[in-house]
């Protein structure tokens, strides 16, 4: 007896589903176990697959469909791309930051007039260590601090009109100038469980959030998340030294020199941000204080493995 034969007879209406005796009948050889929960996908189980030329009931929203002779080998494809839809979502789960705001400081200097904010920085997973870009600490490290506002969890609301803001000093414990890296020490016992990565952990289309303060530099102190994906990984010459860099596909402020760029899926440290690409000599003409050559999305991240070498 033929498959669709069987359906067609158990089923007055199109709303009707055959009963659990009925299906009982059907030829063993027939796999009648495989569920269809989405058209996307061919199948999500099969109970019983007893020959490659059988056929296979389908049943789809609760309606019986027309039947078609599928083959057992369209069945494979399906769980294949079953397989790899449960791959999909393993890879774009999110990681929750909601902690975040107790691990990433703006990095300032403390002058005549108070505080200068200058860029951003974040705790290592060692006492007392934080991890910035060398270009924002500079080379000297006078007067350094780490400042912050009481913020419970990033998604709390941030009052732009609270000017005042905690601080306390730190030192440069360790500078790499040929990757844009710098490692701060301060008398404090907090730490972190950042994992630190790199580059290779970071392909091309990986989910990133990178986590600074966008307009530190002209006395904004918001800290902010900024979503994006790899775009490129390139390797950069620096004092005839090459290194691994992500280009994210995003653009980014001054403030945010020093931001840790995290995976998405899991919180792991893949890079610290360095800036934006600007061809040499400048784009000639500047746009309230910007440079038209940097409106670009191709910001760029060192990657975080140097920082591993440095503590």
């Amino acid at each position: 007896m033929q498959l669709a034969s069987v359906a067609s007879r158990a089923t007055a209406s199109l709303g009707q589903v055959p009963s659990r005796k009925l299906w009982h009948t059907l030829p063993r050889r027939q796999c009648w176990g495989a569920w269809l929960h989405h058209p996307t996908f061919a199948a999500t189980h099969c109970l019983t697959t007893h020959s490659s030329r059988s056929c296979f009931a389908t049943r789809l929203n609760s309606s019986i469909r027309p039947q078609y002779r599928i083959p057992v080998s369209s069945l494979r494809m399906g769980l294949l791309y079953t397989q790899q839809w449960h791959s999909y979502l393993w890879r774009h789960q999110l990681f929750d930051f909601s902690p975040v705001s107790n691990l990433v400081f703006a990095l300032g200097r403390n002058g005549p007039g108070g505080v200068q904010l200058l860029g951003t920085a974040f705790a290592l997973d060692k006492p007392g260590l934080f991890a910035t870009a060398s270009h924002v600490a500079g080379t000297e490290g006078q007067n350094l601090v780490l400042a912050f506002k009481p913020l419970a969890a990033l998604h709390d609301y941030q009052d732009t009109g609270d000017t005042s803001i905690r601080s306390f000093p730190v030192q440069i414990h360790a500078l790499d100038p040929f990757h844009d890296l710098a490692v701060l020490k301060a008398d404090v016992i907090s730490t972190s469980s950042v994992v630190v990565g790199g580059a290779d952990d970071a392909t091309v289309g990986t989910q990133v959030a990178s986590f600074g303060f966008p307009h530190a530099d002209h006395c904004r102190m918001v800290l902010t998340q900024q979503d994006a994906e790899i775009g490129a990984r390139v390797l950069i010459a620096s004092g005839g030294i090459k290194a691994k860099h992500l280009v994210l596909n995003t653009q980014a402020r001054p403030g945010q020199s020093g931001s840790p760029i995290f995976r998405k899926t899991d919180g792991r440290l893949v890079g610290v941000l360095v800036g934006s690409y600007a061809p040499g000599g400048g784009g000639g003409i500047s746009l309230g204080g910007v440079d038209p050559h940097t409106l670009h999305q191709t910001t760029h991240a060192v990657s975080s493995e140097y920082l591993s070498k440095m503590y």
